[in-house]
């Protein structure tokens, strides 16, 4: 007994640990080592010598059913269950986690050598530090800063990498510097402050779905000699090629965010210093819940070519300059969806825009354009012009305009005006000569002047201050 004690000991010591896929020199081990420990064992010796070579036989005998039975309980490969064969591979390995270091002492010796070794599904960890680096991503990868991302900086090189794609405009990668370019990839990127030359691209995204979180993105400095060549060079963030995925819960402290050629992410919940350009048929994303616009940018949202985007819960200004601004195609602006009837639903081939706080700017909204466009339940305050219309002939409903110099102006168009609130303004309703707007069921009043007609005031007020109209 204390014999097969032993031999299933060595067996099984030896097949944990060197088993598979070859169990022979398992075997083999386990045999001399329970043979010596045999020929050691205090009664090993009162055996007679001509009797050891048969007790050996009959020992090596039980090692080998011993044997024959763990490789029917184990098989080669591992124990057998219900729901594994023989036959059947080795399951994939699990995802592999890169750590990397600033000093190149980690597992690559920078982010791109990762980005090259990682297989979809690895995960990239950036130590705090900063990194060097312009890296483009083809592989649905996740890159993570470990640590708070004011402390995982990652800087784009000054060594233009080679083209490895095209953008709408024509533009190569290698045109300009960039921090990451992801093309045609479903990466995830989060917790990474990401830095930029001025006149640059910090982050391409050429098609796919990626998601970036959690980020923050400047522009600052330049490179010696580089001349660009861009169309749009102080870009922070820029989707195209039919891109989706997801811009969130970041901060984009300079440049712009561009959206073009198709692109529809999610763009949610960002802080977005300087301005957002939407542009280009089939560009159709949602922009829900961003803080847009800031002091020294041109605007703070332009809709244009044909874009059509989702833009709900945002609050856009921009300090003595045009905060919202759409033109040159059919664009719908709608406000809650509990507001609208069959007969006013808006257009399906411009936006949709619910529920925008637009304030503190120059002009909070431009409208203009032959098509028309529906403006619908935003609260537009405390601009200098709260709307703007030039041209075509727009739905303009059930909008708050309060506390502008200039509530709503209309120059040579005929615009409909329906249950919009226009009330505290210096001037309430400010048209051309040429304006011929049709209004129906709104409330002017208590502006200081509720309407202009080339300069001159006019309308009569009623007993409550309001401009007396008719309601139909």
């Amino acid at each position: 007994m204390n014999d097969q004690r032993r031999t299933a000991a060595a067996l099984e010591r030896w097949l944990g640990e060197d088993f598979a896929p070859d169990p022979q020199p398992a075997i083999d081990r386990a045999l001399q080592q329970v043979a010596t420990t045999n020929q050691r064992h205090r009664w090993w010796p009162l055996v007679p010598t001509g009797m050891r070579g048969h007790a050996r036989g009959l020992l090596y005998g039980a090692v080998a059913v011993a044997a024959a039975i763990a490789l029917l309980a184990f098989g080669v490969n591992g124990p057998l269950t219900s729901d594994t064969r023989p036959d059947e591979p080795a399951a994939a390995p699990g995802p592999k986690v890169i750590v990397l270091s600033p000093d190149g002492t980690g597992d690559a010796v920078s982010l791109s050598a990762a980005v090259d070794r990682a297989r979809d599904g690895d995960i990239i960890r950036l130590r705090p530090g900063t990194y060097i680096d312009s890296v483009l991503v083809d592989k649905d990868i996740t890159i993570e800063g470990a640590g708070p991302r004011g402390g995982v900086v990652v800087v784009a090189s000054e060594t233009l990498p080679a083209s490895s794609g095209e953008l709408a405009d024509g533009a190569q990668l290698s045109q300009a510097p960039y921090a990451f370019a992801f093309v045609e990839s479903a990466a995830t990127i989060r917790g990474l402050t990401i830095q930029a030359p001025e006149v640059s691209r910090a982050v391409l995204v050429i098609g796919g779905e990626p998601t970036l979180d959690d980020l923050s993105i400047r522009l600052e400095g330049s490179f010696e000699g580089w001349e660009g060549g861009l169309s749009d060079p102080h870009t922070a963030i820029h989707f195209a090629a039919g891109a989706g995925g997801e811009l969130r819960d970041s901060d984009i402290e300079s440049g712009s965010v561009h959206l073009s050629d198709g692109a529809s992410p999610l763009v949610a919940n960002n802080d977005i210093t300087c301005h957002m350009l939407v542009s280009g048929p089939g560009t159709n994303p949602a922009i829900e819940s961003n803080t847009i616009g800031g002091d020294d940018c041109q605007w703070s949202v332009k809709v244009a070519f044909g874009a059509a985007p989702r833009i709900e819960g945002n609050d856009i200004s921009i300090a003595d300059a045009e905060a919202l601004i759409v033109t040159e195609r059919t664009y719908t602006f709608i406000g809650s969806i509990e507001a609208q009837d069959a007969a006013s639903a808006p257009s399906s081939e411009g936006p949709t825009i619910i529920a925008n706080r637009v304030h503190s700017s120059g002009t909070g909204v431009v409208l203009e354009g032959d098509a028309p466009v529906t403006l619908l339940d935003n609260d537009i305050e405390s601009n200098r012009i709260g709307v703007t219309i030039r041209g075509g002939q727009p739905i303009v409903r059930d909008n708050d305009v309060r506390g502008n110099i200039v509530g709503v102006t209309v120059w040579s168009t005929s615009p409909s005006l329906t249950a919009n609130r226009i009330e505290g303004n210096r001037t309430g309703l400010q048209m051309d000569a040429a304006a011929n707007p049709d209004m129906i069921d709104n409330r002017i009043c208590g502006n200081e002047d509720n309407l202009k007609i080339a300069g001159a005031s006019i309308g009569s007020v009623d007993d409550t201050g309001c401009l007396a109209m008719p309601s139909t």
